[in-house]
C-alpha cells in the first residue's frame, strides 16, 4: 500500500528574540555511512534549551522539552534541508554534548522535515524523538523524507541507550537504503545501546533493497533489548524485484532479545530478516510478502542463525508466499537453539509457493503449539523440508488447512507430537542379540518400533500399538511385516491389523527364547519349581524354551517371598508367557501363569508382578517375571514354533496402485473374506471356493485366436457358475472368452491383438 504525500505548512514562531537564539547553522559531512566521522561542529550546550526575549542569554536553564520549531536550521515544512541542523543537535561525534540526553525532543506541529544526509543520533541516553501522535497504518505521522544519495540511510543511531522514537512516518522513497539504523560503530561512543524503542511509526521504501529498521548489522558487541511495536511496514518495490526487508536483525551474534510485536508488515520479500542473535515476535500481521504469488522467493520471516531462543506467536498472516524460511530456504542455517511457533494462524489465499514448507525445519529443534491454518486444499507442505538435513520436530494442538498435508512424521523427520492422537506416548526403537548373551552375537535389524500407551493411566493396563519390521530369513531387511498389533491389558484380548498396501509381505519366524537366570525374592527355601518362557508374536507362538528348574524357592510364594525368572528378548516378538511345569510348594498348579508385553522391562525396585518400567532404548537388561505365587492356567507348554504362519481372523482390505507387482495369495485350504481393489494384475493360486473371486491378466493372440491357460495351479471348484470376459488392449475390437474348464480359456478377437482377460466365480 503506498500513502500520497501530505504536505501541512505550519507558521514558524516568530517570538523569538536574537538574544536568545544560538544559531544551528555549521555544515555537516556525514553522509549517510554508517559509523562515519563528520566534521567537528558545535551545538546547544549540554542540559540547556533556548529561550526568547532580551537579556535572556544570563537566565537560560535545561529544560526536560526541547521543541525543534525553536532550533533554527530545522525546517518543519519539509522545503529547506533539516539534516545540518539536527546533526549539529545530536550527532557532535566523537564528543558528545548530550543535547538531547535526558529530554524530549518534540516535532510536533510540524508538517515534513527533508534529509538530503543522514540525520546521527549519537552520544545520548535517557531521550525521547516524539511526533507527537501515532502514525500507523494511515501513515499521518510526521513526514521526515529522504532528499539523499542513493542507498543512503535516513536515521542513525550510535551509542544510544534508553530511548524512545514515536510518531514518525519515515519515507525512503525510492532512492534510500535504510530507515532507522541501530547499532553501536565508530569512534568515541559513550553509551550502551540498548533498551530502546521504536512506536506508533509509519515505514515507507519502494527502493528495491529497502530495509525499514535495521538493528545491529555491524557491531560485535551487545545491541540489545530493541523493541519494535504498534508500528506500520510497506515495502513498496515491485514485488517481482523487490528483495526489501521490513526489519532487519544481525549480522551481529549479540543482537538478542528484540522484540517485534504488534505491527503490520507489507509487501516485503522478508517482513522479517534475522540474520543472526535472537528475538520474540509477537502480535503482528504480515501480509503479502515475499514476492510474486505462488512462484515468488521469501517469506514472512527469515531466519539463518540463532544465538539464543526464538519465540514467534500470535501473529496473523494474509497472502503472502511463506511463514518461516531457515537460510533461503537452503542448506545450513545455524540453528542452535530452540524456535518455538505457538498460536499463529496462517491464511495463505492461494498466495503461498506451494514448492516449499510453509514452515522450513532443515536443523534445529522446532516446537509447534497451537498453531492454524486457513481452509487451502494447496497447502499440502505444511512443517518440514526439501532440503539436505531436517530439524527436530514437537507439535502439539495444531489445527492443519485439509487432510491431504504432508506429514513431517513421514519424512525422515525426528518428531514428537500429541497432533498423533496419542497422548504421554513413547516412541521406541531398540534392537535384539541373537545370542542370549548380551555382548555376543550381532543385533537384529528395526525388531521392534513401538508406540507404548496405557489405559487410565495405569501401569497395569497397558495399551500397546505395534509397528513391526521384522528381517527376511538371513537378516536382511527386504521383504518385511507390516503389523499393528493392539493389546487391551496386561493378558487381554489381542486385534491384529494388516496394510496391505506393501506388496511381498511375509512373516518370518520368531527365535525360541531361552532362560537365562532364576532368583529368589524375599526368604528363599529349598522347595523345587520349574519353569519355561513362551515369545507370541503376530501370528503364533514359539514352542517352551528348555526348562528350568531351581530348588531354593520358598515353600509358599507370596509378593514378599517370590521366584524371579530373567531372559533376554527375541527378534519380532510383541508378548512373552511364563508357564510353571512342575512345582514342590504352594502353589502346586502348572500351566501358564502370567504374560508380559514385549514393550516392557522388570523394574529393579519393585518386587510387584506389573511394576514394569519403559524400555527407553537397551536390551542390555534382560526381561523378568516374578512367580509372587500365581495360579496356573492347566495347559499344556506349546512344543512347536508356529510364527511363522499367518492366521488373519478378520478380513483384509487390500488396494494396491496401477503398475505395482501382482499380488499373490497362495493357500492349499480355502482363502475366504478377502477383498481385491483396483489391481490391474493380480492372480490367485490354489483352491478358491468362495464368491468374487477375480483372476486377471492379459493375453496376445496370434491369428485371432488363443487358449489361455491359468498358471499358478488355478483352479476353480465351487458349484457356482464360472465366466470370463476380455477386452481388447491394442484397438477398440470387439473380444469374446469362453470358459473350456475350469484351467483354461478360449480366446478371439482381431489380428495379433493384446487382450485384457477378466474372470470371476460367483
Amino acid at each position: 500500500m503506498e500513502f500520497a504525500a501530505t504536505t501541512r505548512r505550519r507558521r514558524i514562531l516568530a517570538n523569538l528574540g536574537v538574544a536568545g537564539l544560538t544559531i544551528l547553522s555549521f555544515a555537516q559531512t556525514h553522509d549517510g555511512t554508517i559509523g562515519a566521522t563528520p566534521a567537528a561542529s558545535k551545538g546547544i550546550p549540554p542540559r540547556f534549551d533556548l529561550r526568547s526575549g532580551a537579556g535572556n542569554a544570563a537566565t537560560r536553564q535545561a529544560k526536560a522539552f526541547l521543541d525543534v520549531r525553536d532550533v533554527s536550521g530545522i525546517d518543519c515544512t519539509g522545503a529547506a534541508d533539516s539534516a545540518p541542523a539536527l546533526n549539529a543537535l545530536t550527532g557532535s561525534a566523537p564528543a558528545s554534548n548530550d543535547a538531547i540526553t535526558g529530554r524530549t525532543l518534540s516535532f510536533g506541529g510540524c508538517a515534513s522535515i527533508k534529509l538530503t544526509k543522514t540525520w546521527l543520533i549519537k552520544n545520548q541516553a535517557g531521550f525521547i524523538i516524539d511526533g507527537s501522535t501515532r502514525s500507523g497504518a494511515a501513515g499521518k505521522g510526521v513526514r521526515i523524507v529522504w532528499a539523499g544519495p542513493a542507498s543512503g540511510v535516513m536515521i542513525d543511531m550510535e551509542f544510544v541507550d534508553g530511548f524512545q522514537i514515536q510518531g514518525f512516518n519515515i519515507e525512503g522513497g525510492s532512492n534510500a537504503g535504510v530507515g532507522i539504523n541501530i547499532d553501536k560503530t565508530g569512534a568515541g561512543g559513550i553509551w550502551n545501546t540498548t533498551d530502546g524503542r521504536l512506536v506508533n511509526n509509519t515505514y515507507q521504501g519502494s527502493n528495491q533493497a529497502w530495509v525499514s529498521v535495521s538493528i545491529s548489522p555491524v557491531s560485535g558487541v551487545n545491541v540489545e533489548d530493541i523493541r519494535v511495536e504498534d508500528s506500520a511496514f510497506y515495502c513498496n518495490a515491485a514485488v517481482a524485484t523487490t528483495a526489501a526487508v521490513g526489519i532487519m536483525i544481525g549480522d551481529s551474534a549479540n543482537a538478542k532479545n528484540e522484540v517485534i510485536k504488534h505491527n503490520n508488515i507489507h509487501n516485503c520479500l522478508y517482513g522479517i530478516y534475522q540474520k543472526s542473535g535472537s528475538m520474540l515476535v509477537r502480535d503482528n500481521e504480515f501480509t503479502s510478502n515475499g514476492g510474486s504469488c505462488t512462484s515468488g522467493a521469501g517469506a514472512d520471516i527469515r531466519i539463518d542463525q540463532l544465538t539464543d531462543v526464538d519465540i514467534i506467536e500470535g501473529n496473523l498472516d494474509e497472502n503472502s508466499m511463506q511463514g518461516i524460511n531457515v537460510n533461503n530456504d537452503s542448506s545450513g542455517g545455524g540453528l542452535g537453539h530452540p524456535v518455538i511457533v505457538r498460536g499463529n494462524h496462517a491464511a495463505p489465499g492461494g498466495c503461498e509457493n506451494l514448492s516449499r514448507y510453509w514452515y522450513n525445519t532443515p536443523s534445529g529443534i522446532w516446537l509447534f503449539d497451537g498453531n492454524s491454518w486457513g481452509a487451502d486444499i494447496n497447502e499440502v507442505k505444511v512443517i518440514g523440508t526439501d532440503i539436505s538435513g531436517t530439524g527436530t520436530v514437537y507439535t502439539r494442538g495444531n489445527n492443519f488447512p485439509n487432510a491431504t498435508f504432508n506429514q513431517w512424521w513421514k519424512q525422515q523427520i525426528h518428531a514428537v507430537s500429541d497432533d498423533l492422537n496419542i497422548m504421554e506416548d513413547k516412541l521406541m526403537v531398540y534392537g535384539a542379540k541373537t545370542n542370549t548373551i548380551p555382548s555376543a552375537g550381532s543385533n537384529l535389524s528395526s525388531p521392534l518400533l513401538a508406540l507404548r500407551g496405557y489405559l487410565g493411566g495405569s501401569t497395569s493396563a497397558p495399551d500397546d500399538i505395534t509397528l513391526q519390521n521384522i528381517p527376511a530369513s538371513g537378516g536382511g531387511t527386504a521383504g518385511g511385516t507390516f503389523l499393528i498389533k493392539h493389546q487391551q491389558g496386561a493378558t487381554g484380548t489381542e486385534f491384529l491389523s494388516w496394510d496391505g498396501s506393501y506388496p511381498g509381505i511375509n512373516i518370518a519366524k520368531i527365535p525360541t527364547p531361552s532362560i537365562t537366570g532364576f532368583s529368589q525374592g524375599g526368604t528363599s527355601g529349598g522347595t523345587s519349581y520349574t519353569y519355561a518362557v513362551v515369545a507370541f508374536g503376530p501370528a503364533g507362538s514359539t514352542a517352551g524354551s528348555a526348562t528350568s528348574v531351581d530348588k531354593r524357592g520358598n515353600a509358599t510364594l507370596t509378593s514378599a517371598n517370590y521366584n524371579q525368572i530373567q531372559w533376554y528378548p527375541v527378534a519380532g516378538a510383541t508378548k512373552y508367557c511364563i508357564w510353571r511345569t512342575a512345582s514342590g510348594g504352594t502353589p502346586s498348579s502348572t500351566g501358564n501363569i502370567g504374560c508380559t508385553s514385549a514393550l516392557q522391562v522388570r523394574g529393579q525396585s519393585y518386587p510387584q508382578v506389573m511394576a514394569f518400567s519403559v524400555n527407553v532404548g537397551t536390551v542390555e537388561n534382560p526381561y523378568k517375571f516374578n512367580d509372587t505365587g500365581l495360579v496356573g492356567d492347566s495347559s499344556i507348554l506349546p512344543s512347536s514354533n508356529t510364527t511363522g504362519t499367518l492366521s488373519l481372523p478378520g478380513p483384509i482390505t487390500s488396494t494396491l496402485p496401477t503398475g505395482t507387482p501382482p499380488f499373490s495369495v497362495a493357500s492349499t485350504t480355502p482363502v475366504s473374506n478377502l477383498t481385491l481393489k483396483a489391481h490391474p494384475q493380480l492372480y490367485e493360486a490354489g483352491v478358491l471356493t468362495t464368491s468374487d473371486k477375480i483372476y486377471t491378466n492379459t493375453q496376445a493372440l496370434t491369428g485371432g485366436f488363443a487358449t489361455h491357460t491359468f498358471g499358478n495351479g488355478f483352479t476353480f471348484t465351487s458349484v457356482r457358475s464360472f465366466g470370463c470376459i476380455c477386452t481388447d488392449q491394442t484397438a477398440a475390437n470387439a473380444c469374446r472368452a469362453v470358459p473350456a474348464s475350469a484351467a483354461a480359456v478360449t480366446l478371439a478377437g482381431t489380428g495379433a491383438d493384446v487382450l485384457w482377460l477378466q474372470c470371476a466365480g460367483h
